[in-house]
């Protein structure tokens, strides 16, 4: 008898503890590929800022495309340990790339139900000449990445 009020207890515990604590998924890895597009105009130096949205965490940066931005561009790596960063590169070499280039790659770990949101913010681009030039910056999953 006390045997079966034990299995009763113990089902009851476990049906409770189903119901009242979800079981977290687990974390997802995701790739982002960073561009910055400067038109025309050649660039030569970058620094922009990017925020994570709750749940995600920086887990690596890697370079861009193959040519002048392919290193990885200097960053602090105290921010691998939270959701913001900044990262910067120039060269001043004489084959630099314009149009949409790709500068970086974040790899990102994501906790939660949904894809995390991310904010990239241009702080500066150069040229060649070291002003300022027009440009824009953007984010995106790679071809074949789920979102």
């Amino acid at each position: 008898m006390a045997r079966r009020h034990l299995l009763h207890l113990l089902l009851g515990l476990g049906l409770w503890l189903a119901t009242t604590h979800p079981v977290l998924a687990a974390p997802n890895f995701v790739a982002l590929d960073v561009y910055i597009d400067s038109g025309a105009t050649p660039l030569a130096a970058y620094q922009i800022e990017i925020t994570a949205g709750p749940g995600a965490v920086i887990a690596g940066v890697e370079g861009g495309a193959a040519g002048p931005f392919h290193e990885p561009p200097y960053y602090d790596p105290a921010a691998l340990r939270g959701g913001r960063i900044v990262l910067a590169a120039f060269n001043t070499g004489g084959d630099l790339p314009h149009g949409r280039v790709r500068v970086a790659t974040l790899h990102m770990r994501e906790e939660g139900p949904a894809p995390a949101d991310y904010e990239p913010r241009l702080i500066v681009a150069a040229g060649a000449d070291g002003r300022p030039i027009e440009a824009k910056v953007s984010i995106e999953r790679p071809k074949g990445e789920k979102p």
